[in-house]
């Protein structure tokens, strides 16, 4: 079987890890797969694997109506970055091809490709493309953007329950597959580095310019219960620096025990999990009183209209990180946490309410013990293996239906 990975890429790291290992897991189920994508110069290179699987770039090709027909099974990554732009007038150009179509949501709802359309001006770039769609839906074309990639799919991939449900109630015409998303088992053995000055021991936390509202708490919590404890806050997340800047009491402490991490290692990245006292994560589905709120402010009368008001139900990719090393995860009550996280070894808070946050950062620091979730699930049904089997299963199905 020969299949086609279409994955945006980010021009910074490169074409998504997610992708990536996905490829190999194919690989190994014996399928022949080639990455398409746009150009970039920083390749992702995996520590894991020694080859890396076949990338073809857009641009390259003379005439991708030829390229698509080798394949049995085209299959779209769908996130919710500028990055996927190209794939939506990709999309356009394979439909009719008479070749099966997998989309895969990687559980969000689009909504950020919009901020980045509307705050960056991208609409001139995607004129023509966004100019079609107007005309047929007019405005509400926006409330309505993961059809961009429903209706020419077979088949769409969701990672988590929560978010087949919340994709079912907009959309119950179409049928949803929920497949986890792909686990990162590495060697987690390696002793985590210093960071620049920073204590042995520390949390890692991890968030992004969407998930973060609930950062004041635990900014003020760490702050005023551990500043004394020779342990450090180590913030995952690049975008973040940025935001800082809207938490004066934070940028004063950043080099003395709180540190923005900037582009580490694949090996470095995997260590961090492992070595964490504990891994924490903010809330992702308020942002209530945030930098973020307030930069979009002027807009929100816009995203109500059009039902974009309310962050995407995502599982992120830390998550999955931080299980597959056996670390102990704080992170809020919502249902996408609820659906991966492990009952032993975890804390859930509750939204919005980190009043037990002392007690649960203290216990993770009194009391850290390697947590083994060998025996769940939902490792195994994240692992690699599993993956690549359910992938490539749905592919057949798919293939046999199309014929």
């Amino acid at each position: 079987m020969k299949v086609c990975l279409i994955s945006p890429v980010n021009k910074k790291t490169g074409i998504s890890k997610y992708t990536i290992r996905l490829a190999h897991a194919l690989e190994k189920k014996g399928v022949d797969v080639t990455i398409l994508t746009d150009y970039t110069s920083n390749q992702y290179e995996d520590i894991i694997y020694d080859h890396a699987p076949k990338v073809v770039f857009l641009r390259s090709l003379s005439s991708l109506s030829k390229f698509v027909r080798k394949f049995d099974v085209l299959h779209f990554q769908v996130g919710n970055s500028k990055y996927h732009l190209f794939q939506v007038d990709l999309i356009s150009k394979v439909e009719n091809k008479g070749i099966p179509v997998v989309s895969t949501f990687h559980d969000s709802t689009l909504r950020g490709l919009f901020y980045y359309i509307l705050s960056e001006n991208l609409w001139r770039k995607y004129s023509d493309i966004f100019s079609g769609l107007i005309r047929k839906y007019g405005i509400q074309f926006l409330k309505f953007v993961e059809k961009i990639f429903l209706e020419p799919s077979d088949l769409t991939i969701v990672h988590s329950k929560a978010n087949k449900r919340f994709l079912s109630s907009k959309y119950p015409e179409y049928d949803f597959r929920v497949i986890r998303h792909i686990g990162y088992f590495d060697d987690f053995g390696e002793e985590v580095e210093e960071e620049n000055g920073c204590n042995s021991d520390y949390f890692l936390l991890c968030s992004s310019r969407y998930k973060h509202s609930n950062l004041d708490s635990i900014f003020k919590t760490f702050i005023k219960k551990f500043h004394d404890q020779n342990i450090s806050l180590l913030i995952s997340g690049v975008s973040l620096k940025k935001i800082i800047s809207d938490y004066g009491f934070v940028k004063n402490r950043l080099g003395e025990d709180i540190f923005v991490l900037q582009r580490v290692s694949e090996q470095r990245y995997i260590s961090l999990f492992k070595n964490a006292k504990a891994v924490i994560f903010p809330s992702e589905l308020s942002s209530h009183n945030t930098p973020w709120e307030r930069k979009y402010k002027p807009i929100k009368p816009l995203l109500s209209f059009l039902g974009l008001s309310k962050p995407p139900i995502r599982t992120s990719g830390a998550l999955i990180h931080a299980l597959s090393a056996g670390s102990l995860v704080i992170g809020p009550n919502e249902v996408t946490y609820k659906e991966y996280i492990p009952s032993d070894g975890c804390y859930l808070i509750e939204d919005e309410s980190y009043t037990n946050l002392v007690r649960v950062m203290k216990n993770a620091f009194y009391k850290r013990v390697r947590t083994d979730y060998s025996d769940s699930d939902i490792l195994k049904e994240i692992h690699p293996d599993t993956v690549g089997k359910k992938h490539l299963s749905e592919y057949k199905k798919i293939i046999y239906n199309f014929q």
